[in-house]
């Protein structure tokens, strides 16, 4: 099983790309947590965008703990902030992007994080949407075979 952990996308959510299947935590055992398995088979830009948006409420509610534990590479205490001013330029990015490609999604998102970015924080973030963008390029949908368009 070849699992991913998709932290700004799916909050809580694993995906299996072995299987194609996305586990939530709940009731499935796996790494020590349980898991139930649900029925999302494939991202389109829509849900992109709706994951993308409750990831950025996530973050703006764990603003201040992420302040606290910031101790690397500098103890400035700002990354949780730096990280909600990244994420409010994808937001508003996102929610402006009439694309309903994944692909499209993507590349908005990408490039308002890029423009966006405050702090390594921020730099890092953008750095991890901007490296997904090769392996979505025309993608519609993101599933196992995926269909171009």
């Amino acid at each position: 099983m070849s699992l991913i952990i998709l932290p700004f996308y799916l909050p809580g959510y694993i995906f299996d790309w072995s299987y194609n299947n996305f586990y939530y935590q709940s009731n499935i055992p796996l790494f020590g947590r349980t898991f139930m398995k649900i029925r999302i088979r494939y991202l389109n830009g829509e849900r992109l965008k709706r994951s993308i948006i409750a990831s950025a409420k996530r973050v703006i509610q764990a603003e201040d703990h992420l302040n606290d534990i910031n101790v690397f590479p500098v103890a400035d205490g700002d990354t949780g902030t730096n990280m909600v001013v990244t994420m409010n330029s994808i937001v508003s990015s996102a929610q402006a992007c009439h694309a309903s490609s994944f692909a499209g999604i993507s590349n908005a998102i990408a490039d308002s994080a890029l423009s966006g970015a405050r702090g390594n924080s921020g730099a890092i973030l953008a750095q991890f949407f901007k490296a997904q963008l090769p392996a979505t390029c025309g993608l519609f949908l993101l599933a196992s075979g995926a269909a171009k368009g």
